[in-house]
This record gives structure tokens, sequence and C-alpha cells, in this order.
């Protein structure tokens, strides 16, 4: 038997689905004590996911996860179970309530506010207005995966399979949750190890028996088996696949809504609850929320193939996914959150003038704390699966236009507010690439930033 223990933490929000509660649109999965929590199902299917995309293992995919159709039914090898939250000091949360000891991490909810846009109105569309629970950045999971044979030892290759699964995790490489086209759940190791049971000997059964609990192993758990460096993701063969992230600057004020515990003023900037182990502390942070640069991109794309003459909502769908009753395709765009390093928001105060008396309208007073501060770095991390050619000119042209400020983002668009501009653009286009960070492969072969 090999058992893998992993400390996660999340470096953006997760949203895993299935918890019940009606007050929300879409809440997170929780344990019995109210605390996040990834069910086992939700990381074997990710990890089942994963090897499928690996076109050199993705055969060996029924004989490690099994298989279940008619009478031929194969068990799964591995063995996932539910990442536990761990709290301050990294103790499971669970662990602590059975114990009658105090937990000092916040339950929530944290919740995100929504509104879908019609492409061609770009208003609010009817029943569009929902919310979505979120598990904030910061938080740590521990998370244990078994390779577990039954009666039989696991092979060579399928030990080997599973520590290229558990070099994946610990890279970085596989994301957790869903909505992950919203860039959500990106995780960095912590801690990962795995360790080696023989079952069939003595000491291998006495080992097992004594393993220390989770999220660590002690000295004398078993035999250390080395987790691998992980290989670069593989993207497929077909069309365009990158990993970009742009260095922008705010060039004018910045606002984009939504849920502001602060209630600093009538129009608010979005803040993000982040949690912060080193300082045992729940940090709320100014956010660009990836779903409102992705809806920004969406737009500017369907306005340009409108312009070029182009199925504009084929186009749209086909980069950014879409669902229509029972069918739908995912999205080949992930656009990640933006986390500010604003501390102070500006305070500006409006009135509503009547055009016919030139007087303040009733009720028409107002203020609004946007983001305004000098050189205010909004850097944009953008994953791209894929694309076509045709798709991939598409967003370029959104992407050029939103480097040039010529694509404003968030609230008060129409009065100067939410220009961006790739860093270093005043000295030309050939020096501000020069401060873009690009990993990209087309058709197989991998290309230059300047391609």
């Amino acid at each position: 038997m090999y058992i893998a223990r992993f400390i996660l933490e999340l470096q953006t929000p997760l949203h895993c689905g299935g918890g019940e509660d009606v007050t929300q649109d879409q809440p997170v999965s929780r344990d019995a004590f109210g605390f996040w929590r990834i069910p086992g199902s939700s990381v074997a299917g990710i990890l089942r996911g994963w090897m499928r995309d690996q076109t050199d293992i993705r055969k060996a995919e029924n004989r490690l996860f099994g298989k279940q159709e008619g009478a031929n039914c194969l068990a799964s090898l591995i063995w996932c179970e539910d990442a536990r939250l761990l709290d301050f000091d990294e103790v499971p949360v669970a662990e602590k309530v059975m114990g009658g000891q105090e937990v000092a991490i916040p339950q929530g909810p944290c919740i995100r506010d929504h509104v879908r846009l019609g492409l061609g109105t770009e208003v609010a569309e009817k029943s569009g207005k929902f919310d979505e629970e979120i598990v904030p950045p910061g938080a740590r999971f521990a998370l244990e995966l078994r390779l577990d044979a039954w009666e039989k030892a696991a092979t060579s290759g399928e030990r080997d399979i599973f520590c290229r699964l558990c070099a994946a995790l610990a890279s970085g490489h596989i994301r957790l949750g869903g909505k992950r086209a919203s860039g959500y759940g990106r995780v960095r190791s912590l801690y990962a190890a795995c360790r080696h049971f023989d079952l069939d000997t003595e000491e291998g059964m006495i080992a097992w028996l004594n393993l220390a609990p989770a999220p660590r192993f002690a000295n004398g758990d078993g035999r250390e088996v080395a987790i691998p460096d992980a290989a670069p993701p593989q993207w497929g063969n077909e069309g365009l696949s990158a990993d970009l992230e742009l260095p922008l600057i705010c060039d004018a004020p910045l606002i984009v809504g939504g849920v502001n515990v602060r209630d600093e003023a009538d129009i608010t900037c979005l803040l993000t609850p982040c949690l912060d182990y080193a300082q045992k502390r729940v940090e709320p942070r100014y956010t660009l929320p990836g779903s409102s640069l992705r809806g920004v991109l969406r737009h500017r794309v369907y306005r340009v193939a409108e312009a070029l003459d182009m199925d504009a909502a084929v186009c749209v769908n086909g980069l950014f996914g879409h669902v229509s009753g029972a069918e739908g395709a995912a999205g080949k765009v992930c656009v990640e959150d933006v986390l500010l390093t604003a501390k102070v928001p500006a305070h500006l105060q409006h009135v509503a003038i009547d055009r016919f008396t030139g007087g303040a309208l009733s009720g028409a007073l107002f203020d609004e704390c946007p983001l305004w501060q000098d050189g205010l770095e909004v850097p944009l991390r953008l994953e791209v699966r894929e694309l076509n050619d045709t798709e991939a000119r598409l967003l370029l042209h959104a992407l050029l236009d939103l480097a040039e400020g010529a694509l404003p983002v968030g609230n008060g668009v129409n009065r100067g507010n939410g220009v961006l501009r790739l860093r270093g653009m005043e000295q030309g286009w050939r020096e501000a690439l020069e401060n873009v960070r690009c990993d990209a492969m087309r058709q197989g072969e991998r290309l230059d930033r300047h391609d």
C-alpha cells in the first residue's frame, strides 16, 4: 500500500458545490460541523480527468480508477479521502470540534454576487442575478491519497502513475473544485510526502497500524517514496495553448462592485476575505474578479466578431463555453482573480442634476469608493487551451484593446473609470512585451512570446 499526504493552500477561491443552504443560489460543500470541505469524490474525478488528458497513460485510467459497465466491473485502486480544512494551527478543525477545542478559523459564508449581461444589449438579462459561495484564498486543506491494489501488490506501472498524480498535485498543475474557467481552485503544496507499507510483512503491518494521524507523517511511518518533479503539463497538439501574465497598471479610478464587509459607501469595491495562517487572521483584499475580466473579454470578442461579419454567438460560445438545456461545452479561456495591493480607496461624492432646472434631483446624492492609486498593479493571469486560429485572433483583438486602455473594466466606465494599460506601453509595444510572462505552444511547437 502507498499513502500520500498533502497540505494544500488555496491561491485562488474554491467553489466545490453540493451544500444545502436555501438562502444561497450556489452554496459550497461543508462537513457535519459546518466547515468547508472538498469531497473525496470530487478529488477522484479531477485526478481521473487529469489522467485522461495525459496521452501516454490515459489507457490505464480504468485500471487505476475503476469502471462499471454492466457485469464488467473493476474496483478503483486509488482511494481519495475528503480534503479536510485545517485551523490556523494546522490541526483539522473537525478533530478540534470533536475534542471540545476552540476553532479560530471562520465558517463564513463568503458570498459573491454576479449578474449576467446580454451580449447584444450589455444590460442585465432577465433572471441573470445570482450569487455563489466561495472558500476564500489562503485556506489550507489536508488531503490523503492511497494506492491499494487489494489482494495483490501494486505493479511498478501502477506505482509510477500514482507518483505522477502526486507530482502533478504537488506542483499545482491540477485545479480543484468547479468554476475553473473563472480561475478558481488553483493550489500550492506546502507539504507533500509518500510512504510505502508492505502489508505482507510484520514490520509493514505494524507501521501501518501505528500510522500517525494526518496531516503529516511521523518518523517511522513506512518507507519513504520520493515524489518526482512534475513534467510540464500536456496541452495537446491542436491549436494554440498558452499561460500568460500581463502586468497591467490602473490608469483611472477602478471600481468593481460586490460584497464589501466594510460598507464604505453606496458603491463599493469587492472585498475578498483571505486567510493568513502566519498572522492567524482574516485579511480582506480588494479584488478584480476573474469572472468580470472574463466577461469584459467575452463581450469585446462578440463585438469584434460582429464587426467582421462573423457568427458572433458561435465564436463566443466556442471560446468561453455555453449551456443550452442539457447540452453545453466548457470554455477554453480561464481568467483568475486579481487581488489588489491598494489599502485605502478614494471617497467620491456625486449628485445627479435635473436637466431642466439645473438643480440636484431629489434623492440623487450618492457616494462611491473607487481604487485610485498611481501605478496600481493589476497582474492579469490568463490560461487558454487549444484555440483555433480564428479564436486566437479574436481573443488577441480583445487583449490588445485591454492593453491599450481601450477596454475599460468595472463600474462607471462611461465616466472614465476602469482604464487599464500594459506596463511600459508609453515606450512602445516591443518594450512592453518584455514585461509579459508567456508560455505558449501552437500545434505542439513552443512559441516565442513575440510570435
